[in-house]
Order: structure tokens, then sequence, then C-alpha cells
């Protein structure tokens, strides 16, 4: 498995979704999200970086703060993506998703903060042809974590002793 990186960065979140559901997300409301697969682009730059953000998406727990957190509880991890750095990666990569093919699900799914149609883009449930896909080098993800390991737990800081 790769570690995660306490690095800023940006990531793909790869969520599958195996029958299709209508889901409340935020002021977003009631979003129809068909069965497949959903990446979600998204960014890092917090305390702890790609550890804290990806781990947390991963983990599946905590209060919904994000869009992406609604749709996670119902959805299992395929796998996931990231690159370090400070650039953000997110918007660019949300465009190439649609170019390649994806669709999108809901306007302004995880672009509250920019001006992308969506952060979110739904494809058919092909998991080995999305892999190859966002292996290319335009994207330039330098690593992947399975689905699998969808129980890691970020790195944290030790508590202070008092």
């Amino acid at each position: 498995m790769t570690a995660l990186s306490r690095m800023p960065g940006s990531y793909l979140l790869v969520l599958r979704l195996v029958t299709p559901r209508t889901v409340t997300v935020g002021r977003l409301g009631s979003v129809a999200f068909p069965a497949g697969l959903h990446v979600y682009a998204g960014s890092a730059r917090g305390p702890g970086g790609v550890a804290a953000r990806l781990g947390r998406h991963l983990r599946g727990t905590g209060r919904r703060r994000w869009h992406v957190d609604y749709l996670r509880v119902e959805c299992t991890v395929a796998f996931a993506a990231f690159s370090t750095g400070e650039a953000g990666r997110e918007c660019p990569w949300a465009r190439l998703l649609v170019e390649l093919g994806g669709h999108e699900v809901s306007r302004g799914f995880g672009a509250s903060d920019c001006r992308c149609p969506t952060h979110l883009l739904a494809f058919p449930d092909d998991e080995a042809g999305l892999r190859r896909v966002l292996a290319e080098p335009a994207f330039g993800l330098q690593a992947w974590v399975d689905g699998a390991a969808a129980a890691v737990s970020s790195p944290r800081p030790a508590p202070r002793a008092r």
C-alpha cells in the first residue's frame, strides 16, 4: 500500500455506487447518482495535507463537511490517487475527466470555491479501464491507494502531553 503524504496536494477519489441513489447533498439538495464509478477531484492543502484529507475520505467517517462526504457514505472506495505540491490540479483534472467521457452528475458538486461546473464525474463501472485512463501522463499522478486500503487511518501527530 502507498503511504499517504502529509504534503499538500490534489487527489482523485474513485467511488463505486452499486445501485442508483438519490442523496441529499448539503445546499445542492437532492442529487440522483447513477450506478457506476464516480471520480471526485479534490484538494488537500490544510494541516496534514493529502494524508489527512484522503485518509478521512477513505475512512468515510466524521461530520459531513464537503459535498463528497454525502456521497461517500453511500459508496465503497474503488481506489484513489494523488499528487503532492502547492499547485491546484483538481480543476484541470475535472476538465480533463469531462474530455475523457465523464458525465456531470450535479452542477456545482465540489466546486463551490472555483468556476468549474463540477468536480465529480460519473463513469461506467469499468475500474480497469478507468485506471488506464488515469495513468496517462496528463494527470501526473504520483501514487495510488487501493480501495481495500480504505480502512487505513491517516497519520496524525501524537497528542501533546499535558
